[in-house]
């Protein structure tokens, strides 16, 4: 399964690079939406803040 994950942009901070936020703290997502069933292997995940309180949330997969 893959998630949508919606979080609190507010601890994000910009590293002012390729477009990434940090979070030094412990983010609870605000929700979490299942967007699709795969049948892929994991390889790498994470998540980035955007304007507006949302963010993104992804995980790097294998897919065969």
């Amino acid at each position: 399964m893959i998630y949508r994950y919606t979080l609190d942009e507010s601890p994000f901070e910009d590293l002012h690079d390729a477009g990434m936020h940090v979070s030094r703290e412990v983010v609870t997502p605000r929700s979490v939406e299942a967007v699709g069933a795969r049948r892929c292997t994991p390889r790498s995940s994470g998540c980035a803040a955007l304007p507006g309180g949302r963010a993104i949330g992804w995980n790097e997969v294998s897919c065969g």
